[in-house]
């Protein structure tokens, strides 16, 4: 795995992803910076100036990233793990080179939406798999629902910006208003097989205790109860609809007349949201650690 600041640096600040994430921060009403450096992530976190400090800590934050006896990077391949599944071969690096806007011309009459229940299944694996990253931070055991729940609803920066970006991409946009019922009956209602079809669920699933599908399944209802209430407040505060996001997207997006579920589906395989904010999550992190260690 790369360095800290390597994997930092990597972070675009033009493409498809930033420019969702900045969407969402606009839309949800949320701030976010998005920071690729990690001497700028240490400066923001611990408002210290003192060059020779800042340079200790990130000498520590790097010695904490690279030990792989720490928690750090098994965290982020949680993050990454949530987009890698979601590529399609040869799509995702045409989208991420495209700065000014994204028409999908051809592809998008090949791309297939997912049935509403596979969609289903794989934004409740999704949230399970930011419940699994959010233990493995926190060293807390990884069915810590509540716990979680708390964390969430007093979340900032790219914690919030990353959940948030989950209601609007995995759910709202696909689903309506009424997402959470929606996943969660699909969810409920899933037979064994119909979980096997989400290579996600299938991962995550082995993150998770347990590691069945029920037990898998379990959790993921778990968390939607946990962080219903938190979401569904935040959409109906901010006034979050299909319509308003589909408006947002069009600078970015141009889908047509072929739908919302098609809109999400380009989404699921041109960004990598959840990589690019937990990296961002993590580096924080590390950083905090390292500033209250030196």
């Amino acid at each position: 795995m790369a360095h800290l600041h390597e994997a930092l640096a990597a972070l675009p600040q033009g493409n498809l992803t930033a420019r969702l994430l900045q969407l969402t921060s606009r839309v949800a009403d949320e701030s976010w910076e998005n920071i690729n450096d990690l001497a700028q992530m240490i400066r923001v976190v611990t408002g210290e100036d003192q060059e020779s400090y800042l340079q200790e800590i990130g000498e520590r934050a790097v010695e904490l990233f690279a030990d792989p006896e720490e928690r750090y990077q098994r965290a982020m391949r949680i993050y990454r793990l949530v987009d890698d599944l979601d590529k399609l071969v040869g799509t995702a690096s045409f989208l991420d080179q495209v700065a000014q806007r994204v028409s999908f011309l051809g592809f998008l009459d090949r791309l297939i939406p997912k049935s509403e229940k596979l969609q289903a299944i794989d934004a409740g694996a999704k949230l399970a798999a930011e419940l699994a990253a959010f233990t493995t931070i926190n060293g807390l055991p990884g069915d810590s629902i509540a716990d979680f729940g708390r964390a969430l609803a007093n979340s900032a920066d790219e914690d919030r910006l990353r959940v948030t970006c989950w209601i609007l991409a995995e759910g709202v946009l696909p689903f309506g208003p009424d997402f959470l019922q929606l996943i969660g009956d699909q969810v409920r209602a899933a037979s064994s097989g119909d979980l096997e079809q989400s290579t996600l669920f299938r991962r995550v699933r082995d993150l998770l205790p347990g590691g069945s599908d029920d037990a898998g399944r379990s959790l993921i209802l778990g968390t939607l109860d946990e962080v219903g209430g938190w979401m569904g407040e935040l959409v109906q505060a901010r006034g979050i609809t299909q319509s308003a996001i589909s408006s947002g997207l069009q600078g970015l997006l141009d889908v047509g007349e072929r739908g919302f579920d098609v809109m999400a589906a380009a989404l699921d395989v041109g960004t990598n949201y959840f990589e690019h904010t937990g990296t961002q999550t993590v580096a924080r992190q590390i950083v905090k650690r390292a500033y209250g260690e030196v």
